[in-house]
């Protein structure tokens, strides 16, 4: 038995069964996740205001003490597992779900779009927040959906496909600037697995494009409200 996990800027899941090992899991990570979540979401969309700070490119910033946390929650998540399981589901796993080394955002002046690396280059998907699922096929083919929406904690895109969900949440510190990511993940081709839960930060290596619509008089001027 294979099994294929692979969502928007998420993971793939291999469970190969074998005569003497029995289920062997592989866990790649390829980007950023998107999830179904069941945290309370705000009526209506923000504007401007809360969207544009997220527009820009984005380096994670590596913390230790942020990847044990990430390896404790994946040990607490298979610990229902048989020992073989454990073993082979959690080297990968704390290997494959280290979080994205950059992700990006744009920010036109009207509309936020996901910034995504294809088969055939860059790719700007619109963030919006109007609550329905949007279809997707990764580089390798793999379909899944996506949802944006805006909470109560700041931007969150869930994603779902055959075999697990999970999702993101966004939201950009107004002290430090920094872009604050809780990641979950709940994997479902394999019983007996607890949500993943872990977090990371990202710094800018941009300005922000936090612009609308400028006029062409002020065009060179910066705005002194822009962050990122």
């Amino acid at each position: 038995m294979t099994l294929f996990l692979s969502p928007l800027c998420g993971f793939r899941l291999v469970a190969q069964r074998t005569l003497a090992a029995g289920v062997i899991v592989v866990l790649t990570i390829m980007a950023f996740a998107d999830a179904r979540a069941d945290d309370p979401e705000v009526s209506g969309g923000p504007g401007s205001v809360e969207l544009a700070p997220f527009g820009g490119q984005w380096n994670r910033i590596p913390d230790e003490e942020e990847d044990a946390s990430r390896h404790l929650s994946i040990d607490a998540a298979i610990d229902d597992l048989s020992w073989i399981l454990r073993s082979m589901a959690g080297r990968m796993l704390k290997k494959s779900t280290a979080p994205p080394v950059e992700m990006g955002f744009d920010w036109d002046g009207e509309r936020l779009h996901q910034l995504v690396h294809g088969a055939h280059g860059e790719l700007r998907r619109p963030v919006q927040l109007n609550g329905d699922s949007q279809r997707h096929t990764n580089d390798r083919g793999d379909d899944f959906s996506s949802k944006w929406v805006w909470t109560e904690g700041g931007l969150q895109v869930h994603w779902v496909q055959d075999q697990a969900f999970g999702s993101n949440l966004y939201r950009v510190d107004p002290l430090d600037q920094m872009l604050r990511v809780e990641h979950r993940i709940q994997i479902t081709a394999i019983s007996g697995i607890e949500p993943i839960v872990f977090r990371s930060r990202f710094g800018r290596t941009d300005l922000p494009t936090v612009t609308a619509a400028r006029d062409p008089e002020t065009e060179s001027s910066p705005d002194s409200s822009e962050l990122r």
